[in-house]
């Protein structure tokens, strides 16, 4: 049988405004069944040792039809199931792995996600979008929320200034490595802004930084959306094969599976 291809796009994912930490969900397995925007959903979220695995089954018990068509005769019979029963047909798979701090969805999820980890933390849950291109989230960045990152001391940057300020500042000599984490208040994006930023993309390129993110809100379909750009992220999604059952739905064990495979470089 053909296998199926399951594409799940990355994201931030943030609980009470900060990253996800183990310490969020108190129980290793948990199964809900929820009511989420008009659906009825089976919720169910295993917490391993590098991942977050989330898995969804929804529908609506309307529009429901009196009869339905028996395909093996094409006779008209009554319908099993009642207006008070729904079947679970559809499905969304999300895994958040902790090494990368990433977040992945298949699409459509999103909503589901935040409701389901915000019911079950009991926390303001956001799920950021995260862009690669510096021009594109440029185009659409209208406030920074944050900046961060990591220089290294090597031939670019031993005469750098960061290096130079903190020559022996805490009487341990020179460091190794300075990790910058600049907070702002959703600043208004300046033109001295864009020319830091296409620098510090040129500095990364030339290996005088090791990783590079800005937080904040970018407009898109007329909404301010918290959003990130990452310069490390270097895939636009993540893509499995699976094999369907005979009821057109996939196996959760064997995405999961197929996904940490490729998130452990197995793949």
């Amino acid at each position: 049988m053909e296998k199926d291809v399951l594409k799940l796009s990355y994201f931030k994912l943030l609980i009470d405004k900060r990253c996800v930490n183990k310490n969020d969900f108190t129980q290793p397995v948990v199964k809900k069944v929820l009511t989420i925007d008009g659906k009825t959903v089976r919720c169910d979220l295993e917490c391993g040792g590098q991942y977050l695995w989330l898995v969804g089954e929804y529908g609506m018990s309307l529009p429901h039809s009196d009869e339905v068509v028996n395909i093996d005769n094409n006779e008209l019979v009554a319908n099993p199931r009642t207006p008070n029963l729904v079947e679970l047909r559809n499905q969304w798979f999300a895994i958040y792995y902790f090494p990368t701090e990433t977040l992945y969805m298949t699409r459509g999820a999103k909503g589901f996600v935040m409701r389901f980890l915000s019911n079950l933390t009991k926390n303001s849950v956001e799920i950021c979008n995260i862009y690669k291109d510096k021009d594109e989230f440029l185009k659409t960045l209208e406030k920074v929320k944050e900046v961060r990152f990591i220089e290294e001391e090597n031939l670019f940057t031993h005469s750098d200034s960061l290096f130079s300020e903190l020559k022996d500042a805490c009487g341990l000599g020179n460091p190794k490595q300075i990790n910058v984490r600049i907070g702002f208040d959703y600043v208004t994006k300046t033109a001295g802004f864009v020319k830091w930023l296409n620098s510090s993309v040129d500095d990364h390129q030339q290996g005088k930084l090791k990783h590079l993110a800005v937080a904040g809100l970018c407009r898109e379909h007329d909404e301010l959306v918290e959003s990130t750009f990452n310069i490390n992220h270097l895939e636009q999604a993540l893509v499995c094969r699976c094999k369907k059952n005979l009821n057109g739905t996939f196996n959760p064990d064997d995405v999961k599976c197929e996904l940490l495979a490729k998130l452990q470089g197995e793949g």
